[in-house]
């Protein structure tokens, strides 16, 4: 009779070939070792125990100050972020401000440039109203001078004519009279 035996959790499973078929539950403490298995377990506990209990203990630690050090990093980048949000909010501020102000700028500038070039526009209105007026006083001054040469010439012919004895008789009476009534003024 060939017994085969396997052992799982400190239970014998015996099989018989030839006399006995099947399976059953051997309940037999001392063939199945089940005290051996007990005073195995109990000794690997009571030893192990420091040692997996100081595994467990670092594990444990390790896990606290992970969780810990992953607590502060949170708050620490929470921290940072309404710090970062805050500057970001500043910034944009600080933008808007700088748009308008430059839009200010830019409008008052604006008007300035065509401020001043309506007073240049002006000014040379003024300018070439002035020059047009000089211009003219010149071409009028010019013509007078011409039509004087014109009749001072006219009258130099018509001396280099000849005056009639009456005529010029009659011009010195009338310069006396004109020299006498002026006197007499």
């Amino acid at each position: 009779m060939i017994n085969n035996l396997f052992t799982f959790s400190g239970f014998l499973v015996a099989t018989e070939t030839a006399e006995h078929s099947g399976f059953g539950i051997n309940t037999d403490i001392f063939q199945t070792n089940l005290i051996n298995i007990l005073i195995i377990l109990a000794l690997l506990i009571y030893s192990g125990r420091g040692f997996l209990g100081k595994i467990l203990s670092e594990r444990l630690a390790n896990i606290e100050s992970a969780i810990k050090d992953a607590e502060s990093r949170k708050l620490k980048a929470a921290e940072e972020l309404g710090d970062k949000q805050k500057k970001l909010a500043e910034v944009q501020a600080e933008c808007d401000r700088l748009r308008l102000q430059a839009e200010v700028n830019a409008k008052s500038a604006g008007e300035a440039i065509l401020a001043t070039i309506a007073e240049d526009i002006e000014r040379l209105k003024s300018s070439a109203t002035q020059d047009l007026a000089n211009e003219q006083e010149r071409v009028i001054m010019q013509l007078r001078q011409q039509v004087v040469q014109k009749s001072l010439l006219q009258v130099k012919a018509y001396f280099d004519q000849g005056l009639s004895e009456s005529t010029q008789q009659e011009l010195v009476d009338r310069s006396i009279s004109l020299l006498v009534s002026g006197e007499s003024k």
